[in-house]
C-alpha cells in the first residue's frame, strides 16, 4: 500500500485499519504538526486551516466524515483548538502547542505515521530520520 503525504510516497507493508479512531486522530495530528498549524494555549494561532481541509488526503473517501467528528474529540481532549476565522464563518483548527498536549498527542500521531510508513515525529515535531 502506498500513501501520498506532503509530496512524498510512503510505503506500508500492511493495509492499516482506516476506520480505527486512533488512526484517524493520528492522521489529523500528523497533518497539523507537519504543516505547522499551531496555537499556543490561550494565544493567537501561529498557523491554522479550515476544518473542511483536514479530511482532504484521507485515504478512504467514505470515512472522511469521521475525520471531522474526531477533530471534535481531539478538541475535547485539549489537543486541538477550533475557532471561527475572522475572514469567514468557517470553523478553523490548530494544534495546541503546549508540552503536555504534545506529550499526549505524539503517541497518537506516531501510531498513524508508523501505520503508513511515514517518519515518526520527535518532541520538537520534527521527523525522526
Amino acid at each position: 500500500m502506498h500513501l501520498y503525504h506532503q509530496g512524498r510516497i510512503a510505503a506500508s507493508m500492511v493495509d492499516p485499519d482506516y476506520s480505527d479512531v486512533q488512526f484517524i486522530r493520528g492522521f489529523i495530528l500528523y497533518k497539523l504538526y507537519t504543516y505547522h498549524y499551531w496555537v499556543r494555549p490561550k494565544g493567537k494561532p501561529l498557523g491554522h486551516t479550515s476544518v473542511k481541509n483536514i479530511p482532504k488526503g484521507y485515504p478512504r473517501l467514505d470515512l472522511r466524515g469521521k475525520v471531522e467528528a474526531e477533530i471534535d474529540s481531539l478538541r475535547k481532549m485539549g489537543l486541538v483548538s477550533t475557532f471561527k476565522h475572522a475572514g469567514d464563518a468557517e470553523l478553523h483548527v490548530s494544534d495546541v502547542l503546549d508540552a503536555k498536549c504534545i506529550e499526549q498527542g505524539l503517541p497518537i500521531c506516531n501510531f498513524y505515521a508508523e501505520a503508513v510508513g511515514l517518519p515518526a515525529l520527535d518532541r520538537r515535531l520534527m521527523p525522526i530520520e
